[in-house]
């Protein structure tokens, strides 16, 4: 299984057929990347696919992200 952030490899791990992926790093830790740089405006939400799913096969989970800054419009 493979975890990514904004495109970049954050870990592999192996996982059986019928189990559940695990992501061992610290989920809090996770930035989402602009333009190359870690952005304090969006918080981690979950893996997509969800990490529920069992495993069927090779998968890609992605980290997702809420919007949590806000917008100046002054």
């Amino acid at each position: 299984m493979r975890f990514k952030n904004s495109g970049m490899i954050i870990q592999d791990t192996l996982e059986y057929y019928g189990t559940y992926a695990t992501y061992n790093g610290d989920e809090t830790a996770i930035k989402k990347i602009i333009n190359g740089t870690p952005s304090d405006y969006y918080e981690f939400a979950g893996w997509s696919p969800d990490l529920s799913i069992p495993v069927t096969g090779p998968t890609e989970y992605n980290a997702q992200f809420v919007f949590v800054g806000y917008i100046d419009e002054t």
